[in-house]
């Protein structure tokens, strides 16, 4: 019979020895089963890490986010569209998304928890907003800030906040996403979220036929 083990604050919330292999799964990050006797009984149980969804934040409300929010949802992200243009904040404009803000870059962190986000992108169209934006942001912890248009644009805005620009530019990819000749705004959204991950789980995004199998699921490599 499955068993489902679930921790809590209390240590009692599930028997040993559960709680210690569950407790060393996380620590491993490395699902796998494992044989328990209990009461002269063998049980075997699976244990897998299990992690809370993954949060993005998109400054700027225009036509080229719809499709970013429509594919970070289908990966199962919790979504949060801020714009400083009140008519831009429609939810039947943005089905997908979780939580919906009227925000000026000064206004950026009212009640709004910045450091929650694990990826955030700049995308307003309009280099004024992007650097009020950003300026906003120097002392986020997000670890992927994402610019839309070429180089000589991200190096501009982060020239524009002086010496705070050192606290973010490790953390600042622009152009943003992957190089797979992106053109309309669905693949530039694929791109986009592709690079994302790339960048979260620390792989380079090239074809997995060119990678180290050694790194490939058990699925793929049978």
């Amino acid at each position: 019979m499955p068993v489902a083990v679930t921790l809590c604050e209390s240590q009692y919330c599930a028997p040993f020895p559960f709680t210690s292999a569950a407790l060393q799964t996380i620590e491993k990050q490395n699902p796998h089963i494992e044989t328990h006797v209990i009461n002269s009984q063998t049980i075997k149980a699976f244990y897998e890490p299990i992690h809370p969804p993954l949060r993005l934040l998109i400054l700027g409300a225009g036509a080229d986010a719809i499709p970013l929010t429509q594919f970070a949802k289908l990966l199962g992200w919790r979504i949060t569209v801020v714009d400083h243009r009140p008519g831009y904040i429609i939810k039947d404009r943005f089905p997908y998304v979780d939580q919906l803000l009227y925000r000026t870059p000064e206004t950026l962190h009212d009640d709004l928890d910045i450091n929650q986000f694990n990826a955030l992108i700049v995308m307003t169209h309009n280099i004024e907003y992007d650097q009020r934006y950003l300026k906003a942001l120097v002392y986020c912890e997000i670890p992927f800030i994402g610019l839309l248009g070429p180089v000589h644009r991200k190096i501009k805005l982060l020239q524009s906040l002086g010496n705070d620009a050192s606290k973010i530019s490790s953390r600042v990819f622009g152009p943003v996403g992957l190089d797979i000749g992106a053109e309309t705004p669905e693949e530039i959204a694929l791109s986009i979220m592709s690079g994302i991950h790339a960048e979260l789980n620390k792989r380079n995004g090239q074809q997995l036929s060119n990678d180290n199998y050694g790194h490939l699921p058990d699925y793929v490599q049978r």
